[in-house]
């Protein structure tokens, strides 16, 4: 079976988009809990790093998101494709 990369990197920036989005929020609105959650995800003790929030710096870091996520996707696809030729 081989994917439409084009679908698939749609499904893929719009996902990256709204979790960076949500993940935005929660900083916002949490940002003690969030960068405790943060800690144990990654194994990290990130108490000593601060970052304030911008709406110039939200949009920034959505943009890169979306699109490193749709290459990485894009790039996924393409190899997949490729693979499944033989």
């Amino acid at each position: 079976m081989k994917l439409e990369i084009g679908a698939l990197v749609k499904a893929v920036a719009a996902v990256a988009a709204v979790s960076y989005a949500l993940c935005a929020l929660l900083v916002a609105l949490a940002p003690e809990v969030t960068m405790r959650a943060a800690e144990y995800l990654m194994h990290l003790d990130l108490s000593g790093i601060s970052r304030p929030i911008s709406w110039g710096g939200v949009l920034a870091g959505i943009l890169a998101w979306t699109l490193g996520n749709a290459a990485f996707a894009a790039a996924a696809a393409g190899l997949y494709n490729r693979f499944i030729r033989g």
